[in-house]
């Protein structure tokens, strides 16, 4: 799915499209207000000029911790000023579910599988022991 020529993850929703869009105009905004330059403000976060950028772009948005940072700075109250709802949805990166599977170029039956979620441990230790082959 495309909005704004932009094509869509499959699992991201057009809404928490649209509110990485607005996170980023808001964010824009405060710096113009500010009369701070976007690598001005990464320096006083401690990040990435590049993250600033994707922020401001509607590609991503900060983990937790970065976003209070940023709101700190900023002289607001809290990162929900930046971008409400942001704990209710989920939408934090470092917490996000992730999967990928690539298959293995010239081994039409292998695939490279890449997961990145919360397991609780017992889970995680079955699949260490598929993955290395004991029960």
């Amino acid at each position: 799915m495309k909005i704004m020529n932009v094509e869509l993850k499959p699992e991201e929703s057009p809404i928490r499209f649209i509110r990485k869009q607005e996170f980023g105009k808001r964010l824009q905004s405060l710096l113009t207000q500010k009369g701070w330059t976007q690598a001005e403000f990464a320096r006083k976060v401690g990040i990435g000029r590049d993250s600033i950028s994707t922020y401001i772009r509607g590609r991503v948005v900060p983990n937790r911790a970065t976003l209070e940072k940023m709101a700190k700075i900023l002289q607001l109250s809290d990162g929900s000023e930046l971008y409400p709802n942001y704990e209710a949805e989920g939408i934090m990166q470092d917490e996000m579910p992730e999967a990928s599977y690539k298959t293995v170029r010239g081994k039409p039956d292998m695939m490279w599988v890449s997961i990145n979620q919360e397991l609780p441990s017992k889970v995680a230790m079955k699949i260490m022991q598929l993955l290395h082959g004991s029960d």
